[in-house]
């Protein structure tokens, strides 16, 4: 019980960790890319969570029958850095936030029924209707959209959905299946499995960032912005 509490607190503390984010960002300076922010949070905090456990990543990384998924995963990261930060500057924060976490479990789910053959039933189903309703009122209302560009700011968020979706379902697998690269008694460890996953991302990502050049954001008004991103 104490276990299963911990767990669920773990998930609401990351939810509402989360929910900062797009507010920092929108405080980022004048002319800053939001694609590129996406790129150092992702890249960077890459980087910092294979810090914390170098050499069980590094040894996950070179498991054969780890990578299939944890490419995948890497998709996934790439597509939720690429999108989520360009969709809150179309459509708004909230309404990006919104739809972003929205759409995860719906895409989530979508995934089991179409690789795991796993319908999710009829509760899941319940559940996600209310999700699937707000994210058609927001798209159908669209006048706050801070660009003028609802719907394009809407599949933005759809697709850093599926991308959130993606890396969550190709962690899940790694996590609980030994034979997609766990250690033959359950699984492997979750933390190494998404420093894992996100330090193949950031393969791509930090040199994009570089390569691109990222202005105003390596300046003093943006670095505090993308060491918290890339920290909380």
């Amino acid at each position: 019980m104490q276990s299963s509490l911990s767990h669920v607190a773990a998930v609401l503390v990351a939810g509402m960790l989360w929910g900062t984010t797009g507010t920092v960002a929108h405080h980022a300076p004048p002319g800053s890319d939001p694609m590129l922010i996406g790129l150092s949070t992702f890249g960077f905090g890459g980087l910092i969570l294979m810090s914390t456990r170098p050499r069980r990543t590094l040894a996950l990384l070179r498991e054969r029958r780890a990578l299939p998924l944890l490419a995948v995963g890497a998709v996934g990261v790439l597509g939720y850095a690429c999108f989520y930060y360009w969709s809150l500057d179309l459509i708004g924060v909230a309404a990006g936030d919104a739809l972003a976490l929205a759409s995860g479990p719906v895409w989530a789910g979508v995934l089991e029924m179409v690789v795991d053959r796993r319908p999710p039933g009829w509760v899941w189903l319940g559940v996600v209707s209310v999700p699937v309703a707000g994210i058609c009122l927001l798209v159908s209302s669209g006048g706050s959209a801070p660009a003028s560009r609802p719907v394009a700011g809407a599949v933005l968020g759809l697709a850093a959905g599926f991308g959130w979706a993606l890396y969550s379902w190709a962690g899940s697998r790694l996590i609980v299946d030994p034979g997609a690269g766990g250690n033959g008694t359950g699984g492997r460890d979750s933390g190494t499995v998404m420093a894992a996953m996100f330090t193949l991302a950031s393969v791509v990502l930090v040199p994009w960032f570089l390569l691109a050049g990222p202005g105003p954001l390596i300046g003093a008004g943006g670095l505090p912005v993308l060491a918290y991103l890339a920290v909380v």
